[in-house]
């Protein structure tokens, strides 16, 4: 397995060298371990990559004819749906559009544009937060045009679309969303955050809301900040030319991915692809561009950082952090001063109840995928770090590997109940509510459908 974490990091670094014994590697199995993960495109990307080759332009890396075959046909039909699902991506903001609402795309082909190839990572589905009516839908790239690049909201309740199930704005939006669904897909499956149908050749998820959390108190917080950022939304070109998608900014989606890998850790399990995204997103902070200039790779040897000061916004009126919130460059470059986590950053994340989740998420994208320092936004959690990627090796993405999915319903309950029991030393407040929220949202679910 080392050699398996050793060759990942090469493949997501292009500064590095092939490492030291990855002629002992059986390819065979690197692809079912990369399957489970859901990496396998990533893993392809390393394994073709012109560093390989030697003088004679042969590549170092030799495996069986057969096995290529396969590795090259798997990267290909990944490449043939990240194009299937941009084109869908762009036709389906467009039916949003003229229906009146604005919206944004969540992960997927979003966080796609951020990788060195955007066509090899592993695809999913299209998930869309549907941000409420719109007082002018003459947009282009799927956001009402309004000033500024932001999206403007009509006014529901308090100039911000309803996020829950609290007021009847928030329901009326909920039950549109679900007719607009089963008028495409009668079979479409509701949560209490999204309505998923099938659209075409690909599922979508029609969100609500862009995530939830198991403790009613940090989730409430939660559905705060969501509502605070409707805002935070800018277009982006996708990199075959289809056109354009409106998805969150950085300060947005370092919060939403966070807290969506954290609530994924508690009720399915997460792969090292949400950590990649997650590796990506951190360190690509500055290279985006505005959608008519497209979508610049990296350059090599980049190593430029974000300017918290002008990208984050401040925490909520009487939050206020012990370190010197002037001070928001990388703990790696305050030289003689304390490690510390951004100011901004560590006080959301403290706020959300994040904050440990995301030191072992730290740990795991610089211990395990060897990203810099400078780019982490709080300090490594060693110990839940472990623990963590403990997690993450056996599950696999959605915890599929565990076999944990093949048990009736009542031993996959009681399965996952004496998991995350087991966590509640690591993360009291959400594994202790994962069991009741568990059963509330079944009940939700058997009651509306």
């Amino acid at each position: 397995m080392k050699a398996y974490i050793e060759f990942l990091k090469y493949c997501l670094d292009e500064r590095l060298s092939l490492p030291v014994g990855v002629e002992n590697i059986n390819w065979k199995e690197m692809m079912a371990w990369a399957s489970e993960q859901a990496i396998l495109g990533v893993v392809y990307a390393g394994i073709t990559d012109k560093r390989n080759k030697r003088e004679d332009g042969k590549s170092v890396i030799q495996m069986p004819f057969d096995v290529l075959m396969e590795w090259v046909g798997t990267a290909q039909q990944i490449e043939m749906q990240n194009k299937v699902l941009n084109k869908r991506c762009v036709e389906v903001v467009e039916e949003y559009r003229k229906a009146g609402y604005g919206c944004c795309v969540l992960k997927g082909q979003g966080n796609a544009m951020m990788y060195s190839n955007p066509f090899l990572r592993n695809p999913g589905d299209i998930d869309l937060w549907v941000l409420g009516h719109t007082d002018d839908t003459d947009g282009t790239d799927g956001r009402p045009t309004v000033g500024e690049g932001h999206t403007e909201i009509t006014e529901i309740t308090d100039g911000r679309p309803t996020v829950g199930d609290k007021d009847d704005d928030g329901r009326e939006l909920r039950r549109k969303l679900i007719e607009m669904a089963r008028r495409k897909d009668k079979n479409a499956e509701v949560r209490v955050y999204h309505v998923g149908y099938q659209e075409k050749d690909v599922e979508v998820e029609a969100h609500f809301m862009p995530g939830i959390m198991n403790n009613p108190i940090y989730n409430r917080r939660l559905q705060a900040f969501y509502r605070e950022h409707t805002d935070s939304i800018e277009s982006r070109e996708l990199p075959d030319g289809v056109g354009c998608i409106p998805v969150p900014t950085w300060e947005f989606n370092v919060v939403f991915q966070l807290a969506h890998m954290m609530h994924h850790f508690f009720d399915e399990g997460i792969g090292l692809r949400q950590f990649i995204d997650y590796y990506y997103l951190l360190k690509r902070a500055t290279d985006y561009t505005d959608c008519t200039d497209g979508w610049p790779l990296a350059e090599e040897g980049h190593t430029e950082t974000t300017e918290i000061t002008e990208r984050w916004p401040l925490a909520e009126e009487g939050h206020t952090d012990s370190t010197d919130s002037t001070d928001f460059r990388p703990v790696a470059e305050r030289d003689g001063k304390e490690r510390r986590t951004l100011a901004e950053v560590g006080g959301v994340l403290r706020r959300l109840n994040l904050d440990r989740f995301a030191g072992a998420v730290m740990y795991v994208l610089k211990e395990v995928l060897g990203l810099e320092e400078r780019y982490l936004i709080v300090p490594v959690d060693e110990r839940r770090g472990k623990t963590l990627m403990e997690e993450v090796m056996k599950g696999g993405n959605f915890g599929r590997a565990s076999g944990l999915t093949n048990h009736s319903m009542g031993m996959k309950y009681l399965l996952k109940t004496k998991r995350n029991l087991r966590l509640a030393r690591e993360y009291p407040a959400e594994a202790l509510c994962e069991p009741f929220f568990r059963t509330w949202h079944f009940l939700w679910m058997a009651l509306k459908s």
